[in-house]
């Protein structure tokens, strides 16, 4: 069986950090295999904006690329025109998403703002699990204007809250009650001491005795 070729490609941009690259001609980005940018070094031996490169791509991701050297016959541009600063349109920013397109090709981060388009790497992705959903705060990667990437940002959990606000304000009106009765007793019985109505020795039987009297006439209010 003949082993299919690899296809030949022009460079548009490529994200290391990102593992993504975009050829031109093509309207979506790819990523790059988790293999490909083990295997290669990208800042001794860079792939710019204008290289001719080698690659095969299986499943919407590039498991081949290798640089190709041409030789060129004409004259070549300056150096400067031909290096591009490959992270000059890279933006990332935190956004809260307005609106998202049925067909998951564009999101709006505001009411009256434009529709931003989305790359094939994010769609390709669940948008419930990256945080693309109306009404959710994301941090978004945007290369030339387009969503390369999504972040979910992290937020407290409101459970938690709630459940914690909900135990601190809980009244047990038994215990309350009983806490009440014994301190109403208390100030009763110092009362009775400091006038010389009961002695120190039954100072105990009458705090009970006392507490009791408390308790069943506020449970009876």
């Amino acid at each position: 069986m003949t082993k299919k070729q690899n296809e030949q490609k022009t460079v548009a941009w490529f994200i290391v950090k990102q593992s993504l690259i975009k050829f031109e001609g093509e309207e979506d980005s790819v990523s790059v295999s988790d293999k490909v940018m083990s295997v290669s070094n990208f800042e001794k031996y860079p792939i710019r904006k204008g290289d001719t490169v080698e690659i095969d791509i299986k499943d919407e991701e590039v498991t081949f690329l290798r640089k190709v050297k041409i030789e060129k016959t004409t004259t070549s541009k300056p150096k400067k025109e031909e290096t591009v600063a490959l992270n000059a349109n890279v933006n990332t920013k935190k956004v809260t998403i307005f609106a998202v397109a049925g067909n998951k090709k564009v999101v709006k981060f505001e009411k009256d703002g434009q529709w931003i388009k989305v790359s094939q790497t994010v769609q390709n992705q669940n948008f419930d699990d990256i945080g693309l959903v109306a009404g959710n705060s994301v941090s978004v990667n945007l290369v030339n204007e387009e969503i390369a990437s999504v972040k979910k940002e992290e937020t407290k959990n409101t459970k938690e809250v709630k459940t914690s606000v909900k135990t601190s304000s809980y009244r047990d009106e038994s215990a309350m009650d009983k806490r009440t009765a014994i301190m109403c007793a208390k100030d009763v019985v110092v009362a009775l001491i400091n006038s010389g109505r009961v002695e120190k020795a039954p100072i105990e039987n009458a705090i009970a005795e006392l507490s009791k009297k408390f308790y069943g006439a506020l449970t009876e209010l």
